[in-house]
């Protein structure tokens, strides 16, 4: 029984993992490339 509610909790996680992670993912990649867009802004102002 124990072992059932283990499992079922691990997919849960897994489930809830995978969601919050296709929902950071954009988040993620914007703020890349902000950073990147930042760099290259102070690369072009202040070479």
């Amino acid at each position: 029984m124990d072992i059932y509610i283990n499992l079922t909790t691990l997919w849960i996680m897994k489930y809830d993992l995978r969601f919050f992670l296709s929902h950071l993912k954009p988040v993620l990649k914007s703020k890349l490339l902000m950073s990147m867009l930042s760099d290259y802004l102070h690369m072009v102002l202040f070479a």
